[in-house]
């Protein structure tokens, strides 16, 4: 009899073959904003995504599923997140890969840091020395002598700190909130930012094949969202899945090799290694302390 998985297992590849799925839209809108304006791609990215949000909460849960009585909440994540997917493609046509995902990985730290001055959380020393040792990783970095660009880090930078930033809502909603509706916030204010820009700056329309391909990314960032949620559904707690989103690291090394040629240094590999370690640290010591 074939040994069943345990909802934790589970729960692990669900994020897993998520951030896989990440690693590989991500893989696409670097190649696409190659000929892409930025503001074009958000838009199709957005549109696609809300179409794909609608037709799920339909299915999942019917007319509810787009019910709440946190709405605001949701706009604050969504519009924080619609910020970040632009500063991400940005980012991702200045940097490698694995580049951008060191830097954009800062946001456990922030997030650490943002409970501490929002919610009282506490720290404690050796929370706070891991938090030291990742800045100081970031900031060995910025070394001239590794040719990182610097604009490209620093956007990825800024990425990850809305990222946590908008982590921040979602403890004011319940845990049952539903996650099209999550989705949804998301993809429909990234369509609206980037609407404005696309109207007013005579921003090139692209050709029908950069029109598929990224509907598709779109579509596939909202599967993501659905398998990402589904792992820490079935988790019994959020720090034994989390250290998985590590993987997308290992991801962008592969793609960034296969579609770009781009290979890491061995100054990007252990800086990984020692934001991975920090990062671990800090979500297992958030197990034990809540």
């Amino acid at each position: 009899m074939p040994h069943k998985l345990s909802q934790n297992h589970l729960a692990i590849l669900y994020i897993c073959f998520g951030m896989l799925l990440a690693s590989i839209g991500d893989t696409a809108g670097k190649f696409l904003a190659q000929g892409t304006s930025v503001f074009m791609l958000l838009l199709l990215f957005g549109l696609s995504g809300t179409v794909c949000a609608l037709i799920y909460g339909l299915m999942d849960r019917g007319k509810t599923a787009f019910q709440s009585n946190h709405y605001k909440w949701h706009i604050v994540r969504g519009s924080c997140f619609a910020v970040c997917s632009g500063l991400n493609i940005y980012a991702l046509t200045r940097l490698q890969i694995d580049q951008f995902y060191i830097f954009g990985f800062t946001n456990i730290f922030w997030i650490v840091l943002i409970g501490r001055i929002v919610f009282k959380d506490v720290i404690g020393a050796h929370r706070l020395i891991a938090i030291c040792i990742g800045f100081l990783t970031i900031i060995y970095m910025f070394q001239p002598s590794l040719n990182i660009d610097t604009i490209g880090a620093s956007v990825a930078l800024l990425s990850g700190f809305l990222q946590a930033f908008a982590f921040l809502p979602v403890k004011f909603m319940p845990q049952n909130e539903s996650r099209a509706l999550f989705a949804l916030s998301r993809m429909s204010i990234t369509f609206l930012l980037a609407l404005p820009f696309v109207l007013f700056y005579d921003v090139a329309m692209p050709d029908p094949i950069v029109i598929f391909y990224s509907c598709l990314v779109g579509a596939l960032y909202v599967v993501i969202m659905i398998f990402l949620s589904l792992g820490y559904l079935r988790a019994s707690s959020s720090a034994v899945v989390a250290p998985f989103h590590y993987t997308q690291i290992i991801w962008g090394i592969v793609f960034g090799y296969i579609v770009f040629a781009d290979t890491p240094t061995i100054e990007i590999i252990i800086g990984a290694i020692v934001l991975i370690l920090t990062g671990i640290y800090l979500i297992k010591s958030e197990k034990r302390t809540t």
